[in-house]
């Protein structure tokens, strides 16, 4: 049977607890967490989280850790050091908490540092540190996406896989679809996500421009068995809560049903 998943923010402020009880009751079999002390509800502390998901009997796919500092990681100066740290934590952390994927972004913003042999290293490092501590690195394809490409071409080791992002296909790839295809056995996360082409907006698929048909081909060619996973956060005016996470796991079945060719 399918797994379903969706990231813990939607687009709608609200504790932990009460995000949890909606996407249980829509009908989602697990959440994606955002794995950093940034942007947290008031009152709310990530280390409560997975309890308040779990005791659902939610599963807990992955966590995506802070991008903000990314960039360190090439970087050969305290901050390269500094941001080392934060990310060798947050391993023993996925440890700690039984997390089995940790998303990565390999670099931030449209000028980051170019992509050096430290940084590599920096990067086999942390893949095994990822083996000792029991989960793998997925690193996302963002809008350079030479560096995740670069990364996981360098290191085909254990500990080093790949999430797809679709929004961010969409947005940045000269031929989008492709990449489940390409890395099809390292491919240990999906972010689902549609965009107009203009922005990375976070919208249902189907709410923007991407073509569920070939997005599904890529996903079943790649041999992909894992949840079908939602990173949405782009309700429209009227929305609540409820309604914008039932909309979501609808479209999500729905992509199950093109994979199976039930229309």
């Amino acid at each position: 049977m399918r797994k379903y998943s969706i990231h813990s923010w939607f687009g709608f402020e609200l504790p932990m607890a009460e995000r949890a009880r909606l996407v249980k009751e829509a009908g989602f079999t697990g959440m994606m967490l955002w794995w950093s002390d940034e942007h947290q509800f008031p009152g709310d502390k990530k280390e409560d989280h997975p309890d308040s998901i779990r005791k659902l009997g939610l599963e807990i796919e992955n966590v995506h850790l802070p991008f903000s500092c990314s960039n360190g990681i090439w970087m050969d100066n305290q901050e390269g050091e500094e941001t080392m740290e934060i990310y060798l934590k947050c391993i023993l952390e996925c440890k700690h908490f039984g997390f089995p994927v940790a998303v990565m972004h390999p670099n931030r913003s449209i000028d980051p540092p170019p992509i050096n042999e430290l940084g590599i290293a920096r990067f086999k490092r942390l893949a095994d540190a990822a083996v000792k501590n029991g989960t793998v690195i997925a690193l996302e394809n963002v809008c350079k996406l030479h560096y995740t490409e670069k990364i996981l071409d360098k290191l085909n080791v254990p500990g080093l896989g790949f999430c797809y992002d679709s929004g961010h296909d969409l947005l940045y790839s000269t031929k989008p679809y492709e990449l489940p295809r390409k890395y099809a056995t390292r491919l240990k996360a999906l972010h689902l996500h549609d965009n107009m082409l203009e922005k990375d907006e976070h919208r249902i698929p189907i709410e923007g421009m991407i073509n569920l048909h070939a997005l599904v081909d890529s996903i079943v060619d790649s041999g992909y068995t894992g949840p079908l996973s939602l990173e949405v956060a782009c309700p429209k005016p009227d929305d609540t809560p409820e309604s914008y996470v039932g909309r979501a796991y609808a479209i999500a079945t729905v992509l199950e049903k093109l994979r199976n060719y039930e229309y």
